[in-house]
């Protein structure tokens, strides 16, 4: 049931889907392939500020895509 309702919101929300995927790809992929290759000594920087902002950005998205979930859930009590 888990990856059918997860398959319903990308499928609801692609903006949202491609936010979230765009965000990973570059956070997680990009900047530290970049700077592993280009500044070797700075690549620790990833660690310490890469993965919290990685988990705020996608936060956001998130939050964009549950608020009125909630919202239409808490109307319906």
């Amino acid at each position: 049931r888990t990856v059918t309702n997860a398959i319903y919101l990308i499928v609801s929300n692609p903006g949202i889907a491609f936010k979230v995927f765009g965000t990973l790809l570059i956070m997680i992929v990009i900047i530290p392939y970049f700077l592993w290759t280009y500044f070797p000594y700075g690549f620790p920087m990833v660690i310490f500020f890469g993965m919290p902002t990685t988990a705020y950005l996608l936060t956001s998205h998130f939050n964009q895509l549950f608020d009125p979930l909630i919202q239409q859930n808490s109307e319906g009590l």
